[in-house]
């Protein structure tokens, strides 16, 4: 298994036990809003705390230095869609 498969899975068990009542799914898939394409999502937390339903897309990213500023728009530009 490599470095950044590992890392994926310890983030995944950490939050399977942080959010324990929640539904979470590793490698899911969900339409874009505007592409309407699928799109991958690493894990995926979704739940329905009060009357509100509520996801939560975590992408999960081992990098070795700083992340720049265009990698966090991309991310920005992934969730709105």
């Amino acid at each position: 298994m490599k470095d950044w498969e590992k890392y994926e899975v310890q983030i995944f068990q950490k939050l399977r036990n942080s959010f324990r009542k929640a539904s979470i799914t590793k490698n899911a898939r969900i339409r874009g809003t505007h592409t309407r394409k699928l799109r991958q999502v690493d894990i995926l937390i979704e739940s329905r705390a009060s009357r509100a339903a509520k996801k939560i897309v975590v992408e999960c990213k081992l990098f070795s230095k700083r992340v720049n500023v265009k990698a966090v728009e991309a991310f920005i530009g992934f969730l709105e869609d």
